[in-house]
């Protein structure tokens, strides 16, 4: 009875055992694949993670393109703060590049175009001028070919007549031509037989073609709404651009008031359309069509002194004629001054204002600066240039410029001035326009001289043109004489 007993304590001391061990595999197998499906998730997290940031940069990528584009709905500040958020040196760092490229790439090609419209898609554009106006002049060249085209088989029939040779020549050529004609058509079977086989191949080129060319006709009648805008852009930049120099179509204002005993003038002009004191004009009669045809047409000129209002300066007579005085109406007119826009110039050369046989390049630069111009690039008489032409440039004002037609730089300027078709004025009628008077100083010779009047004279040149009322010279107008004749 005891040896069952102990026979019945064992196995079930040997089920437990089996139990725990059974039951420590299974509890190792399900903590073993509970962190296999932590680790698990860990890594999908962490993909995740990165894709997310691969999606946030495609996007950015994506809006910097469309801006690019032109797309309105895109806004560059929205683009840079996404930027920003990823850091220097980050996923994004070559977009940053990209944006800084396009921005270059717009102030070179989009000069003109509204900064808000400003994109690769507006640029064609310009282009479509360019190639318009090359086709122009193929057009004129190929009208040339045909007319001397004309005359050289004229010349040559007329010649035929004459010369003997060339008939014993075209007899040559004419049994030339029947070896030629049957080498042709031997080569002209040859050839059909070809073409029958690349008719089959061309044909399925044209079922190919045909299918891209409806995807084209799609696309371009999806761009032919944007087309007319852009025409219509380009037409109102040609109106900008057109030459504002000597022979001007518009006046820039007229004489609205005058005041010969105090030599003075109102003008229609003031801060509204960006004027400036000291800017020169000259005077045209108000009878002038509409277009100064000479420089003799200039009647006066006169220099602003103060600026009254939006609309209103005040100006003082720098020289006129009692024949022919300032009227109300006249026509005022400046090549350095166009209504709320700086006149860009280039200059060139040696300057001399007072004959002195002295460089005043420096006094020129400072005259344009004082009314309002803007000086893109320069050569100055020892050759060396500052600056370049750009497509704002509008004259080119040349000085003495014998001792610089063999140097690089000037050669190199005259070329981006017919590139971008500048205007070349001559010193003499830009002094003549902007209303310069040269200042003749003179003393008394002798016994009596004194030479500190003439030190006080030439002090007294360099005081600033603007003057006070009491020191301005006395005028008059033109009064009738005793006898009828005017005095």
């Amino acid at each position: 009875m005891a040896s069952r007993e102990n026979t019945t304590i064992q196995v079930a001391l040997i089920l437990s055992v089996m139990c725990t061990i059974t039951l420590g595999v299974f509890t190792y197998m399900f903590f073993n694949k509970a962190k296999t499906s932590e680790d698990k998730l860990v890594q999908l997290q962490n993909t995740v993670n990165i894709m997310t940031n691969k999606n946030s940069v495609n996007e950015t990528r994506i809006k910097a393109l469309k801006y690019m584009m032109g797309d309105p709905t895109v806004a560059l500040s929205v683009i840079k703060e996404e930027i920003k958020k990823f850091g220097v040196g980050g996923e994004l760092s070559g977009l940053e590049t990209l944006l800084t490229n396009f921005e270059s790439d717009m102030e070179l090609y989009g000069q003109g175009i509204p900064e808000e419209t400003r994109s690769y898609i507006s640029i064609p554009a310009t282009l479509l001028e360019t190639i318009k106006q090359q086709n122009d002049s193929y057009t004129k060249l190929h009208g040339d070919y045909q007319r001397m085209k004309k005359k050289q088989e004229d010349t040559v029939f007329t010649e035929a007549a004459k010369s003997k040779k060339a008939i014993d020549a075209q007899e040559v050529a004419d049994n030339e031509l029947q070896k030629e004609r049957a080498k042709f058509n031997m080569n002209f079977q040859r050839i059909t037989a070809e073409k029958a086989e690349q008719a089959q191949s061309a044909q399925a080129q044209v079922i190919a073609a045909n299918e891209t060319r409806d995807l084209k006709v799609r696309e371009v009648a999806g761009l032919a709404k944007e087309n007319t805008t852009l025409v219509s852009t380009l037409e109102a930049m040609k109106i900008q651009r057109q030459p504002k120099s000597e022979r001007f179509e518009v006046p820039d204002g007229r004489i609205t008031m005058i005041q010969q005993q105090n030599s003075t003038v109102w003008i229609d002009l003031g801060a509204f359309h960006g004027l400036r004191e000291l800017t020169t004009f000259a005077v045209y009669d108000i009878k002038e069509p509409g277009v100064m045809h000479e420089k003799s047409d200039i009647k006066a000129k006169i220099q602003v002194t103060r600026i009254l209002d939006d609309r209103l300066a005040e100006a003082r007579i720098l020289d006129d004629s009692v024949t022919n005085p300032i009227l109300r109406g006249d026509l005022i007119h400046s090549p350095v001054f166009q209504s709320a826009t700086q006149i860009h110039f280039a200059l060139a050369g040696f300057f001399d204002l007072d004959s002195d046989g002295k460089n005043d390049f420096n006094k020129v630069k400072s005259m344009i600066s004082a009314m309002g111009g803007v000086i893109d690039a320069e050569i100055r008489p020892d050759g060396t240039r500052e600056g370049k032409i750009t497509p704002n440039t509008r004259y080119l004002l040349k000085g003495t410029t014998k001792d610089l037609i063999s140097t690089k730089g000037y050669n190199e300027l005259l070329r981006e001035v017919q590139f971008y078709d500048v205007e070349q004025i001559t010193f003499p009628t830009f002094l003549k326009f902007v209303g310069y008077k040269r200042e003749v100083l003179s003393t008394t010779l002798g016994r009596s001289a004194d030479s500190s009047q003439f030190l006080g004279d030439l002090e007294n040149r360099e005081i600033a043109p603007r003057l006070l009322d009491e020191t301005r010279k006395e005028r008059f107008p033109p009064r009738r004489g005793q006898n009828g004749a005017f005095k």
